[in-house]
């Protein structure tokens, strides 16, 4: 093929999937170099030594051997219609590694999303609020309202977004994790909560544009850092944001990481009685397995403190 061709087969990765794999297909190449095997065409049982050594040598859990798994079946040849991951042999080989290093979910659990809203209440949506409480205020507010990851987040612009006293309504003009042919995140839809102005994310967006309007200069994302020179913010700030709020909040960061909002507010959105319908369009699922699987968690909630509440 033409490198041309090549480069647009590389591009259906993601460049953090690349990343994550290029290690591993490195080492594969090394691999068959050492035995003289065509990595294109090795067979099933060569993949498997392989992951062999990995597991023997780097003493790696479950999730890298995976993550191996998966760069192999985008280098090695299909046979009998399936990849390198959905040979049967490897697929058992999965099973094995599995039971001798369990990988365990993160938590099975998830925090109270009351005790989190109760601390930003204690910061005042205000003009004279410092700017950078305000910003961390708005990301974690922002990631429980809308139950999305903080790429989506750090994403929003305000280019692509309508404002008015009752609703804040954003587009998501960029490619997202989740973005494939045929489907894209459905646009952010918050409404304004007159009970309590100091929570209302419509208030707060625009208290936010107002103090960050005389830095902002022609960056349209919503986000942008409080210190100069004030560049749009990345993902993994964003992160660092939630995590700051979660620990002001009394939340066990040991435990449950900026992530773990996407798994509270959904999970308190379905014990509130929403149904599985509208979560998932909210959070940006196709079906209802993904969230039963990974992101539905009993809420954690002290006993003696609700009888008290």
């Amino acid at each position: 093929m033409s490198q041309e061709a090549i480069r647009i087969i590389e591009s259906s990765l993601t460049a953090g999937t690349s990343k994550q794999y290029r290690p591993y297909i490195n080492k594969w190449v090394k691999f068959c170099e050492d035995r003289q095997v065509d990595p294109t065409t090795a067979q099933t049982t060569v993949g498997i030594e392989f992951l062999t050594c990995l597991f023997h040598e780097s003493n790696v859990r479950y999730s890298a051997i995976n993550t191996a798994r998966s760069a192999l079946s985008l280098i090695i040849d299909p046979v009998s219609g399936l990849s390198f991951g959905s040979q049967p042999l490897v697929r058992r080989f999965m099973t094995g590694i599995f039971k001798l290093k369990p990988a365990l979910p993160r938590y099975v659990s998830t925090f109270d999303t009351n005790q989190v809203l109760c601390y930003l209440n204690t910061i005042q949506t205000s003009l004279l609020t410092p700017v950078k409480e305000l910003s961390h205020k708005l990301a974690m507010l922002l990631c429980l309202l809308s139950g999305q990851r903080n790429q989506s987040i750090s994403a929003l612009d305000i280019n692509f977004m309508h404002l008015s006293d009752t609703e804040c309504m954003f587009y998501i003009p960029t490619p997202l994790k989740t973005t494939r042919p045929g489907h894209h995140l459905q646009p952010i839809h918050l409404k304004a909560y007159e009970t309590n102005r100091n929570l209302c994310p419509v208030t707060l967006i625009s208290t936010y544009l107002a103090v960050t309007a005389e830095f902002r200069g022609d960056c349209s994302l919503l986000f942008i850092s409080p210190k100069p020179p004030h560049k749009p913010v990345t993902s993994r700030t964003l992160a660092k944001w939630c995590e700051t709020t979660l620990l002001m909040a009394g939340i066990n960061c040991s435990i449950f990481s900026a992530h773990a909002t996407r798994s509270a507010s959904t999970s308190m959105a379905q014990s509130k009685g929403m149904s599985l319908a509208d979560i998932n369009k909210a959070a940006g699922w196709t079906n209802s397995e993904t969230f039963a699987r990974f992101y539905g968690k009993p809420i954690i909630r002290n006993f003696g403190e609700a009888i008290l509440t």
